[in-house]
């Protein structure tokens, strides 16, 4: 397996535990891009009203790569804030820790424009492409979270990771 494989398999870990297995698989179908590439987003069936079934539920991760995606330059900028590193990552940690969801909401609206500005940012668009699945509110944002402390505990990786996620767009 590739670094970037790898590297997919650890935020799949924080995002959406259940598609670990095929994180590696996605990541290279939305790098591909294309025909592959839109397969990744296709709704799931609708299946019969009420019912439940794994036909209903659509997957997360291309939607979590497309949020890093669109989200590059920010988190480019993030991974690479030299000392700044370990406070932003002590702040997503914190806002982690929040499980009052308009409290934690209310911490991450609280945090000054400089330097969080690209923090707050790459929170709110991960959150928001995560929109296109069916998770609620808290839990997207949770999600977003996880993705940006897994991101800034791995500068390195992440940083090969975003610009290859960021330049398939």
């Amino acid at each position: 397996m590739d670094k970037l494989g790898a590297f997919s398999i650890k935020i799949a870990e924080e995002a959406v535990p259940d598609e670990v297995e095929l994180a590696p698989i996605m990541t290279q179908a939305y790098l591909t891009g294309g025909r592959e590439r839109e397969e990744l987003f296709q709704q799931p069936g609708s299946g019969l009203p009420g019912g439940f079934g794994a036909e209903n539920i659509g997957t997360v991760f291309p939607w979590v790569l497309n949020g890093i995606g669109l989200a590059a330059p920010a988190i480019l900028s993030l991974v690479s804030s030299g000392p700044l590193l370990k406070d932003l990552l002590s702040v997503v940690k914190d806002l982690i820790s929040v499980h009052d969801t308009l409290k934690r909401r209310e911490k991450k609206d609280k945090l000054p424009e400089k330097p969080y500005a690209p923090l707050k940012q790459t929170m709110d668009i991960i959150s928001t492409e995560l929109q296109n699945t069916q998770l609620p509110p808290d839990e997207r944002d949770l999600i977003a979270y996880r993705i940006l402390r897994r991101l800034l505990e791995e500068p390195t990786n992440a940083a090969e990771f975003v610009q290859a996620v960021g330049g398939a767009g």
